[in-house]
């Protein structure tokens, strides 16, 4: 995992360690171990205070780097179903992991869905995103590979050419600013999109109104 924080130092959870590099003084720095962890699931994410949060494998354990105290400390292991956090997003002091679930001696567990508040240090669960019409019911939902925090809006920037892109669409009841079979899976739809926006900012704040003309 790799993410810049707000105080503009990159937080890197590697395989054992969790390091952080600063590019103004060009130091790196061995924060602390993750062991007996061996693996860090994708990206990690901030709470309000600026404080870095990863998940790992094969515990399912969640860290935490308090920017003040310049500490990493275990929140706790086993946390969701399954040996991954693999994926984590935030809002505001809630913290969401997203597990991958697991498969042993034939049995399925599905994924799991938690939030640990960074305020009173609480766990609970949360309902799975499900979609009857689509076959997405109670148990079906395996993994939760990746999640982002929105923030106050969301836009969509196009549909993908891929089948999934203009479901997750329908489901949001969104339309997409570009339609044109993109699936580089490369964020090309995104940069698309931006000049769009810009131009739409320019005639909101530099077109002139029918009383300024007159």
């Amino acid at each position: 995992a790799l993410d810049i924080g707000s105080d503009g130092v990159l937080n890197i959870a590697g395989s054992r360690n969790f390091y952080r590099y600063n590019p103004s003084t060009k130091v790196l720095t061995n924060v602390g171990s993750i062991s007996p962890d061996t693996a860090v699931m994708h990206k990690g994410c901030f709470d309000s205070q600026g404080n870095y949060y990863f998940g790992t494998y094969p515990n399912a354990s969640l860290f935490k780097y308090d920017i003040q105290a310049g500490q990493l400390t275990k929140i706790g292991s086993n946390l969701v179903a399954g040996n991954y956090i693999r994926a984590t997003a935030s809002c505001g002091n809630n913290i969401f992991m997203g597990s991958m679930g697991s498969s042993e001696n034939g049995v399925n567990t599905p994924a799991q869905l938690k939030v640990y508040n960074a305020s009173n240090g609480q766990i609970t669960e949360v309902a799975p995103p499900l979609w009857p019409e689509k076959g997405i019911v109670e148990g079906e939902v395996r993994q939760y590979y990746s999640m982002s925090s929105a923030g106050k809006y969301l836009f969509a920037s196009h549909c993908s050419k891929e089948p999934g892109g203009k479901r997750v669409l329908d489901a949001l009841g969104m339309s997409a600013m570009i339609v044109c079979d993109l699936s580089l899976g490369e964020g090309s739809g995104a940069v698309a999109a931006v000049p769009l926006l810009e131009m739409g900012l320019d005639v909101y704040r530099k077109m002139s109104t029918f009383e300024e003309i007159q």
